[in-house]
């Protein structure tokens, strides 16, 4: 699900870009805004690192992003006739994202391309999402310079702009450290008894600015985590995906929540997805299935704990996918109001090594990460791995459960 400057000037719904709405645009004479660029030519594969589309695609992100669409003629800044824009190839794409990582610092990640086509020819949409670091710069000349979109037109920043902006980069981050965190305390709050809970949040670094999901949204959103759950895990391991009545969401203060499907206060859970595209995972997880000579309230098992923190990727994954959504600050922790211990341990499983150290853990430290969701598959498991390790390394325990080590 996308939703655009251009999506909002025809007054559409989220969707996919289509070669009918670029012709739209052009009957309705819809003009160049500061998060939207009318392009005739294509630019050139071998100029994607020169200095003008470096420019165009910096100044786009250091506004707030935007789309720069190739293959339509303006006058006026208003939108007039298409202008077929060929060129765009096997590679083509790979140039220009190589182009917004290797020529723009910081780089600007995210950065999608669109070939739209019809019997007049061909027209490319170029998304350039908003970007938690900014300033970008680019080279002008011999030095770097800072450009951004004014309206229609694009300028250079002076050095008081500069520093300004850096310092709403610095106040951002911090801001953006507080939010997380208050969403963590908001999850903790689901806890209704002592036993030890996992607690997981993921939260956009640019939080969704488009319609809010409906409820027919949030029952796709996790049926498709359910079927996703199932691909990566090794076998249908309980987790709060497979737990939550995904059916019946209910409204909640700007979420939607999702509770257990069973009357078993063992399983009890919670998840909530938030309208500014984070997600919440609030399940109890102390005391399920603890060997018969260890019993207790803060006995964690570590493949319910790997099986818990997939599902909450998977769902901030399958929210990323649906509102565009691409990066992601994670933070996963474990907490009891059992003044005891946590001992962590691995059930015994045919072909795994045991293990069952049993090392009393005192005070979970809370695993913060970034994380981009949309990135190949691959590449968020092995995120998901390296933030599972570090926790059930706090439990004195070295090897992970559930993630298949390949896909089918």
């Amino acid at each position: 699900m996308i939703f655009s400057a251009l999506h909002r000037e025809l007054g559409q719904r989220p969707g996919p870009f289509t070669i009918d709405m670029i012709n739209q645009a052009i009957e309705e004479g819809v003009e160049e805004r500061d998060d939207l660029d009318w392009k005739q030519d294509l630019v050139e594969q071998k100029k994607l690192k020169g200095e003008e589309f470096v420019k165009d695609i910096a100044a786009m992100a250091n506004n707030g992003g935007g789309l720069i669409i190739y293959g339509v003629k303006e006058n006026e800044k208003a939108a007039v006739a298409r202008h077929d824009a060929p060129g765009f190839r096997e590679g083509y794409e790979r140039s220009l994202i190589a182009a917004t990582i290797h020529h723009i610092h910081p780089p600007v990640f995210g950065v999608e391309a669109f070939l739209l086509q019809d019997d007049q020819g061909q027209a490319v949409v170029v998304s350039v999402p908003a970007s938690a670091d900014r300033p970008h710069l680019v080279y002008r000349g011999e030095m770097f310079g800072v450009p951004i979109r004014v309206g229609a037109d694009t300028t250079w920043l002076g050095e008081r702009e500069i520093s300004r902006m850096y310092r709403e980069r610095f106040n951002e981050q911090r801001f953006a450290d507080e939010a997380l965190q208050s969403l963590y305390d908001q999850a903790d709050l689901h806890r209704d008894d002592d036993r030890t809970w996992f607690i997981g949040v993921a939260r956009p670094c640019i939080p969704i600015l488009g319609p809010r999901m409906s409820d027919i949204d949030i029952r796709e959103v996790v049926q498709k985590s359910y079927g996703e759950s199932l691909r990566v895990k090794r076998g249908d391991i309980f987790g709060p995906i497979r737990n939550v009545r995904y059916a019946n969401p209910r409204p909640g203060l700007r979420s939607w929540v999702l509770t257990s499907s069973s009357d078993d206060d063992l399983f009890t859970a919670q998840v909530t997805l938030h309208h500014d595209g984070s997600v919440s995972v609030a399940m109890a997880l102390g005391g399920i299935h603890a060997p018969e000579n260890h019993t207790g309230s803060t006995v964690v098992s570590s493949i319910f704990l790997e099986s818990y923190l997939t599902d909450l990727l998977i769902l901030a994954r399958m929210v990323g996918e649906k509102t565009g959504t691409g990066e992601y600050e994670v933070r996963v922790g474990l907490e009891s109001r059992d003044p005891s211990p946590i001992v962590m341990w691995t059930p015994g499983e045919p072909g795994f090594f045991p293990e069952d150290p049993r090392v009393p853990l005192k005070k979970f430290i809370p695993v913060t990460t970034s994380i981009g969701v949309r990135d190949s598959l691959d590449s968020v498991l092995d995120a998901l791995r390296n933030i599972a390790r570090d926790c059930i390394n706090q439990g004195g325990l070295s090897y992970l459960r559930t993630l298949r080590k390949e896909l089918t």
